[in-house]
């Protein structure tokens, strides 16, 4: 008989599926002489046998690709601001971290910049920063608006000067899940007035 077939006039085609050469649950299609395997999702090779590597061609735009369990594909751990399958989103952080009343939100990765409203240049802008360091201090100081040459400089870390255009920038703080951030403002006059802004998260 030819190969692929048996019987006293080789009229009967010989079933290669039988003898189960198809792994991890492919289907198996007899063909004249042979077969074929139809893997499942997350299989490949000529009998299945190989796990296929859905972290190969890395899509995981921004952030780790970690493979799951056969046929499950893979997870994407994205990097702060990105969200989406693939990480392929930068996540509007305007959404969690609005700005105070006259400010417009500018949604930046990871931080947002609160910016005054356009012709108002005698507010002071917030701009908080998302970068991850032990401890929040302060940057900058009118950096707009030059100190005044007569002006005392301060000592102490958390006494900053500022007048006009000026603004204040902080390095970032790590939070946790529940945060009461407060800001105050006084004047160097002892019976000046004050303001103070809190933000709760």
């Amino acid at each position: 008989c030819p190969a692929g077939f048996i019987g006293d006039f080789c009229e009967m085609d010989i079933n290669e599926c039988c003898s189960d050469p198809c792994l991890h649950g492919a289907i198996c299609r007899d063909l004249l002489n042979g077969y074929l395997c139809h893997c499942r999702a997350g299989w490949t090779g000529l009998h299945c046998e190989l796990d296929i590597n859905e972290c190969l061609p890395q899509p995981c735009n921004q952030g780790m690709c970690i493979q799951n369990e056969p046929g499950y594909g893979y997870t994407c751990f994205c990097r702060p601001g990105f969200v989406g399958r693939n990480c392929e989103h930068n996540y509007d952080d305007c959404l969690v971290q609005p700005c105070p009343g006259g400010y417009s939100c500018v949604d930046s990765i990871n931080e947002v910049s609160c910016q005054p409203a356009e012709g108002d240049m005698s507010s002071v802008p917030w701009e908080p920063s998302m970068t991850q360091t032990p401890r929040g201090s302060l940057l900058t100081t009118s950096p707009m608006s030059p100190v005044s040459p007569y002006s005392e400089q301060p000592t102490d870390s958390s006494y900053v000067q500022y007048s006009g255009n000026s603004y204040l920038e902080f390095e970032g703080i790590d939070l946790g899940a529940n945060n009461n951030i407060t800001v105050s403002f006084r004047p160097r006059r002892p019976r000046g007035p004050s303001c103070t802004w809190t933000k709760e998260q």
